[in-house]
């Protein structure tokens, strides 16, 4: 108790850093026992911080909710530069907004934005040493905007270069791309399979998804033959278990 009315009369610089931090007076804490350290931070700050943030809020789901809300209303461009503007003030943003900007892309031009923002993301991420993948919601995402915007080559090379851009590509994933109703141009199919022949100057193999990315791609510029030719030739080379490859065509 003395050491908390000595904090009381004259906090010092800890005292008023104390206060700024819980936001709300030290004398509220005045009631504890001796053991001051233990049961300030476990009665007190805690408590107090989580009151600061949802004070006016029944629960988590409607702070963030409310939290996002002018996120919502903003539109594609003002998302994008608002989210950049961040990566270069304080730091990337969550997955959510990842996920809300991704929602947001419906044009040829956010297509391509919704890839170069996953890149951003990613770099950021390995920077700070965050190996994981993203959750396949950004896959999905990201498919779902390229579609949008009727840029599926832009969500085929994503595919392909999944590995580099932290992707988690599953079998939601595939099935999504394979049921779109779309074709690509010859140009389109031959821009995936460069992006392809690039990954695997640099790694022995670029992966399964990267593998889907190009049959897919083949499939969808009418080359269904040649898919059939890619993958016997990737087992032939010893490539053998290819599942969700096969599921595509067999």
């Amino acid at each position: 108790m003395a050491l908390i009315n000595r904090f009381n009369s004259s906090p010092g610089t800890f005292g008023l850093f104390l206060k700024s931090l819980l936001r709300v007076p030290v004398e509220s804490c005045s009631g504890f026992p001796n053991t001051f350290p233990t049961r300030l931070a476990s009665r007190c700050l805690v408590p107090s911080l989580q009151f600061a943030r949802f004070a006016t809020f029944n629960t988590k789901e409607e702070y963030m909710e409310n939290r996002f809300a002018p996120l919502r209303e903003l539109s594609t461009s003002e998302l994008h530069h608002t989210l950049v503007t961040r990566f270069e003030t304080s730091g990337p943003p969550g997955l959510k907004e990842l996920n809300l900007f991704l929602e947001k892309c419906n044009t040829s031009e956010d297509a391509a934005l919704a890839l170069q923002m996953v890149t951003k993301y990613r770099t950021q991420r390995m920077r700070q040493r965050i190996m994981a993948a993203f959750p396949e919601s950004v896959s999905l995402q990201l498919v779902a905007a390229c579609q949008r915007g009727g840029r599926l080559e832009l969500a085929l090379d994503a595919l392909v270069r999944s590995r580099e851009l932290g992707l988690d590509v599953g079998e939601a994933t595939l099935k999504e791309v394979k049921a779109l109703d779309c074709s690509l141009e010859a140009d389109q199919v031959d821009q995936v399979t460069e992006s392809y022949n690039r990954m695997e100057v640099t790694r022995s193999f670029p992966g399964e998804a990267a593998v889907a990315g190009v049959v897919l791609a083949l499939m969808k510029g009418g080359e269904g033959d040649r898919a059939k030719e890619f993958i016997s030739s990737l087992k032939q080379n010893g490539h053998s278990s290819l599942p969700s490859v096969d599921a595509l065509i067999f």
